[in-house]
């Protein structure tokens, strides 16, 4: 058997959980409907023992590290993004937290008599490396379990993709399928809404580069408005974004639903349908929304206005309209 790893850098993926960190277990439930609950029971008694000292390596928001808790053990979680460990926090303070990197645990060698790695080892830049420093802080006949989902070749590739595709999408609440189908008007599942091709707005914004109407250009993705806008604002001001202004779309409305995200983190995680925000005059303001409806935007609108602010650096303030 083959384990492919991913091709991003490790400063990439810590950032990617930051930024998820808010839905990470609500996706995990959805994506497996629930089973993902069982696995970790099932991984947690495979080799967790009452009193053992446990490692949970790469422990994300701290699922598995607290199954393990439950099974009697002294436990330790360790994940490289304090983000998911935040939230981790909040779900036991009977565990040690500690934000490290899985390929240079801070421990000393024979540590602890149990490890557990959940959804992890995909995300290692160095897998044998990985796998070498759980050995080492091991005691002599200490136990590992490694819970992952891998493609499978061969017979097993077509159900897997079954399952995967269309049985565990389907597994989700009749709610929340349903409604997210009723109000997109389209048969579509939470899955297949998140795996949607990615838009280009390069055809749009070029005609407006071109008549010298853009003063700044901020493409929403990882960090949401709050952490994206502010990167094209001058120090001392501020965008009033006007919650209200658009709708956010299906898709961001079931995600806060079922993972009950504050909106504040969704506003730093998410686009909420919101792409692209394009700073311009005041005065030019009509005359971009008639280039963009021309270029085939016709939903393109004001969302808020940049103003002087007493605090340092830029910032985005919400106002709800």
């Amino acid at each position: 058997m083959s384990v492919e790893t991913g091709r991003l850098a490790p400063d990439a993926v810590r950032s990617m959980f930051d930024r998820i960190s808010p839905v990470y277990d609500a996706m995990n439930r959805t994506m497996t409907a629930g089973l993902d609950q069982r696995w970790r029971r099932a991984t947690v008694a495979a080799v967790v023992r009452p009193g053992d000292r446990v490692l949970d390596a790469c422990c994300g928001t701290g699922d598995l590290a607290v199954e393990a808790l439950h099974a009697g053990g002294r436990v330790t979680g360790l994940d490289f993004s304090e983000r998911m460990l935040e939230r981790a926090r909040r779900k036991s303070s009977e565990i040690d937290w500690v934000q490290g990197d899985a390929l240079s645990l801070p421990f000393e060698d024979g540590s602890f008599d149990a490890a557990t790695v959940g959804f992890g080892v995909r995300n290692l830049d160095d897998l044998e490396r990985g796998l070498g420093e759980l050995r080492r802080v091991l005691r002599p006949g200490g136990r590992v379990a490694i819970l992952e989902i891998t493609q499978p070749r061969g017979l097993l590739r077509p159900f897997f993709s079954l399952w995967f595709d269309r049985i565990v999408p389907c597994g989700l609440s009749d709610a929340a399928v349903t409604s997210l189908s009723a109000e997109t008007g389209r048969d579509v599942t939470v899955a297949e809404a998140l795996l949607s091709p990615h838009r280009s707005y390069l055809h749009v914004i070029g005609p407006l580069l071109g008549m010298g109407l853009i003063n700044g250009m901020a493409h929403i993705t990882g960090g949401g408005i709050t952490d994206n806008l502010p990167r094209v604002l001058p120090t001392g001001s501020e965008a009033v974004v006007r919650l209200g202004a658009w709708e956010v779309p299906p898709l961001f409305q079931w995600l806060l639903r079922a993972g009950a995200v504050p909106e504040a983190d969704a506003l730093r995680t998410f686009n909420m349908g919101i792409g692209m925000i394009l700073v311009v005059p005041a005065a030019a303001a009509a005359r971009t929304l008639a280039v963009l409806a021309s270029s085939g935007e016709p939903d393109a609108r004001v969302i808020g206005a940049i103003q002087q602010s007493s605090e340092s650096g830029a910032r985005v303030r919400y106002e709800r309209v």
